[in-house]
């Protein structure tokens, strides 16, 4: 089982844009903003959006407007070093505040575990608040299970477990309020949702706390992979990180 360190991050839209202007801005501008940054591949290898669809049958809305992910070419954080560039301060942190309420963002670092390599044209998204799992392994219990039930429908399962302590607010403040156990990215075999969300909805989640977990559809739009810009017009890849053991 390969694994990866990444950051995550749950953004909120600035409150005097519309939803459709944050996702046409988010996709249009600040993906080829972050991606065509000089020297981006020093600092991270991959980097997608996960747009909000909709509403899945697990736990409750997912309260942010959005999810992006960050694929680091190390084995440690380089989330200081990178904040102190020109290629972030002057370009990325910009245009950020053109778009994202950044009082309201969080952000994370997590271990990504892919316990069935793959993907599939239908996306689902759970985040697991602290806790909110029944074994201390971050959910990978209830999702090798999942897995196995599930075998013909799902193409891939990722579990990214958060490293304690790292769920941060803007300025690097500690987040007192909101912990997260794990983010898992589950993609189905099937093209039509209500299938997926279907066989989704079939799982025993006896193991996660519905107060604690909260999940959404997800429109995944990579933009980076593999340490090199990607056209997210054309391939939808996945924006997996550097091939690891």
């Amino acid at each position: 089982m390969s694994k990866q360190l990444k950051k995550i991050a749950f953004l909120v839209k600035r409150a005097d844009l519309g939803r459709e202007d944050f996702e046409r801005h988010w996709r249009e501008v600040h993906g080829p903003v972050v991606s065509r940054s000089p020297d981006y591949s020093r600092y991270r290898m991959g980097y997608a959006q996960n747009h909000v669809l909709g509403d899945t049958p697990v736990g409750r809305p997912f309260p942010w407007s959005g999810m992006a992910e960050f694929w680091l070419p190390g084995d440690t954080p380089n989330e200081d070093d990178f904040s102190t560039t020109a290629i972030y301060r002057e370009r990325i942190a910009v245009d950020e505040r053109r778009f994202i309420d950044m009082e309201k963002t969080v952000s994370m670092t997590a271990i990504e575990h892919r316990l069935r390599p793959g993907s599939g044209p239908t996306k689902v998204v759970i985040v697991v608040g602290a806790d909110g799992a029944a074994t201390s392994d971050p959910g990978t219990l209830w999702a090798e299970e999942s897995i196995l039930r599930l075998a013909d429908a799902v193409a891939g399962w990722t579990v990214n477990a958060v490293l304690p302590g790292t769920t941060l607010r803007p300025g690097a403040l500690p987040s007192d309020d909101l912990e997260i156990d794990s983010v898992h990215e589950i993609w189905f075999s099937s093209p039509v949702a209500s299938e997926a969300l279907a066989a989704l909805a079939s799982l025993a989640l006896d193991r996660l706390d519905p107060e604690r977990t909260s999940s959404f559809l997800a429109d995944e739009v990579v933009f980076f992979r593999d340490g090199h810009p990607v056209d997210p017009d054309g391939a939808r890849e996945r924006a997996d990180g550097p091939s690891v053991p």
